[in-house]
């Protein structure tokens, strides 16, 4: 059941505001976006518990230039209020977006990107819907418009392929925002463009399904140990 709100600081905050749309951004209404107006009510806290993760000896050595910088994973696990309304508010576009009654996150973690990192293309297993969440977009680039940007660059999207039907001939890059949150299918190949600005840029991401999946997607693809 959706709880209805989370107290984070002094902000008694609704999992999912009245009135909030998630409206697609294709006609084949596969791929979703929402944006938070109340994002600067819970981003300080959230920056702060992520500032705090990544001081984590284990966490430093979980970099790679091409795999979207520093990661920080079990974000579905973190305790801190901020992390459990954006954990609750994605579990919630997912379901919208798919139209379940049920949303488990598989697997769910924090991108750092510095200077120079980038995602190289990729789909996710295990898993029915992605969402990210755009928590800082970093110093932006007036003269590389695609710097830095999210992309799905997959010829089964309609939207990629607007010179000709079937052959990805353009990527499509949703303008992304603090606050700006997407959903789509798991299977749509898809990367972010190497980031060069000073400041981080922070973006959170999860993998769900309708119903909670056995196994341990991190242990699967070799980027974790199991827990003890």
């Amino acid at each position: 059941m959706l709880t209805p709100h989370i107290q984070v600081g002094i902000h008694n905050l609704p999992v999912w505001p009245e009135d909030q749309s998630l409206a697609p951004l294709d006609e084949g209404a596969v791929f979703f976006k929402t944006d938070f107006a109340d994002h600067e009510l819970f981003a300080p806290a959230l920056k702060d518990a992520i500032e705090r993760l990544r001081e984590d000896p284990e966490v430093k050595s979980q970099y790679s230039q091409a795999l979207g910088g520093t990661k920080i994973y079990r974000l579905e696990q973190w305790l801190d209020p901020a992390a459990q309304l954006i954990n609750a508010r994605a579990v919630e576009a997912f379901k919208r977006a798919v139209k379940a009654e049920t949303g488990a996150i598989d697997m769910g973690w924090a991108n750092l990107y510095g200077y120079g990192d980038y995602s190289v293309a990729h789909a996710h297993i295990r898993c029915t819907g992605s969402v990210v969440y755009m928590v800082d977009g970093g110093d932006q680039d007036d003269d590389d418009q695609f710097g830095g940007r999210f992309s799905i660059i997959d010829p089964r999207f309609p939207p990629c392929c607007k010179v000709a039907s079937g052959y990805m001939t353009n990527p499509f890059c949703p303008i992304l925002k603090p606050g700006s949150m997407i959903v789509f299918p798991s299977a749509l190949v898809h990367s972010v463009n190497p980031y060069h600005g000073q400041r981080p840029r922070i973006t959170l991401a999860w993998n769900m399904n309708e119903k909670p999946l056995q196994g341990d997607t991190l242990s699967m693809i070799n980027q974790e140990a199991p827990p003890a």
